[in-house]
């Protein structure tokens, strides 16, 4: 039942979210147009991509994960890069490919 009670818990999260957007959108409509100019509507729409990050023998192993809004579903990703590499170009590859993906 574990699933269930992270599945309710998001569920509720999203919701409440949802409503403090909408009073929030509320205000600042109501508002004087100088203090709406300010504001960024475009804000954080697009998703965020999680870096996991764990050392093995050989190299360091990546793991990304994407939440998928309209499958409801994380979108998981795992990546090995060995040891002779350079760890800062390979996650800027890796983030590169992440972005093309969303």
């Amino acid at each position: 039942m574990k699933w269930f009670d992270k599945w309710i818990t998001n569920r509720a999260e999203k919701i409440a979210y949802k409503q403090m957007e909408e009073k929030e959108m509320n205000y600042i409509n109501q508002s004087p147009k100088s203090a709406r100019l300010g504001v960024d509507q475009g804000g954080l729409d697009s998703p965020a991509v999680r870096f996991k990050m764990f050392k093995a023998s050989g190299g360091t192993i990546i793991e990304t994960q994407i939440y998928d809004e309209r499958k409801d579903r994380h979108v998981s990703g795992l990546y090995v890069i060995t040891n002779d590499k350079n760890i800062g170009e390979e996650i800027n590859k890796i983030l590169t490919m992440e972005s093309l993906k969303v």
